[in-house]
């Protein structure tokens, strides 16, 4: 046997990396953010890893931080209105009005109601009024009830 620790006959050196400036690693990370905008410093530095640069991940950040790299954020909500239609805008009647006591001003919005929540929902009501003995005139066919 060849005395010889395990350790030193496993051991397999890394190739040594030049150090980098900030220069040259702004440069790197603008190279990688062309390819892959949306990575951020996590990411840089698990690519700046795999391309031979080790980088330690803090400093990654602290040089993106300091060369304004940062990543657009995601939007985080569904755009639900749609300007672009061919409908009359109506205008906003009530913008200069400052009610003065309750009851002055009254807003509703259906834009996201169903047609068959809004059929239930006036046959209940018209149910209730004709229930007190009110006259109810129906413009609209009566649901079915649920079984």
């Amino acid at each position: 046997m060849i005395d010889l620790p395990r350790s030193s006959f496993y051991y397999r050196a890394t190739p040594r990396t030049t150090k980098l400036s900030d220069t040259e690693l702004v440069t790197l990370i603008e190279d990688i953010q062309d390819e892959l905008p949306c990575y951020g410093y996590r990411r840089v530095t698990h690519e700046l890893c795999r391309r031979g640069h080790l980088v330690n991940h803090k400093r990654v950040a602290r040089v993106m931080r300091a060369a304004g790299l940062g990543i657009k954020p995601r939007r985080r909500y569904a755009r639900t209105t749609d300007s672009n239609h061919d409908s009359p805008i109506y205008p906003n009647l009530y913008r200069n009005l400052i009610p003065d006591r309750p009851d002055i001003v009254w807003v509703a919005d259906f834009t996201y109601c169903l047609p068959s929540t809004i059929r239930r929902a006036l046959s209940g009501w018209a149910s209730r009024l004709s229930e007190r003995g009110l006259p109810v005139r129906s413009s609209f066919p009566q649901t079915p009830q649920p079984r």
